[in-house]
């Protein structure tokens, strides 16, 4: 599901296959065109590939050793969006909604909920995301 965001025509059964073997290794992958637009930026994705996109999880080790994606051998293609129109009252909303949210979440963290009776798993949780590493290389 969260690959199919940015990716168009994704073969999730063979998705599936991978995942469990704890290797996955996805090539020649075309972007869609909204795979940007979580980030809010005034660009538009006309085109864009992925060469290689590779995950390496290793189950047995899952609180020792990383979760590593690397993406590799990116081109893409973007084009202002000419229907923006730059709002600076609508900037300042979205900063200060954006810093809310990082205060939130940093609130959260340091907080254990008194009504969970799985801290345990959400300590392990935390732990896994936490040692995710992300490497790109060869953006064109």
């Amino acid at each position: 599901k969260f690959l199919g965001q940015y990716i168009v025509n994704l073969d999730k059964d063979k998705l599936d296959i991978s995942v469990r073997s704890g290797s996955i290794s996805l090539n020649d992958l075309i972007l869609s065109p909204d795979a940007l637009k979580s980030l809010d930026l005034p660009v538009n994705v006309k085109w864009g590939r992925l060469g290689a996109l590779q995950l390496k999880v290793s189950w047995s080790s899952l609180l020792s050793k990383p979760i590593v994606a690397e993406i590799s051998e990116v081109f893409l293609l973007a084009v202002p969006a000419v229907d923006q129109v730059y709002d600076k009252e609508e900037e300042e909303k979205k900063a200060k909604n954006a810093k809310e949210a990082a205060i939130a979440a940093l609130d959260a963290q340091g907080q254990v909920s008194e009504e969970s009776d799985d801290i345990y798993s959400n300590k392990t949780m935390f732990r896994v995301v936490s040692n995710v590493q992300v490497k790109v290389g060869q953006v064109h």
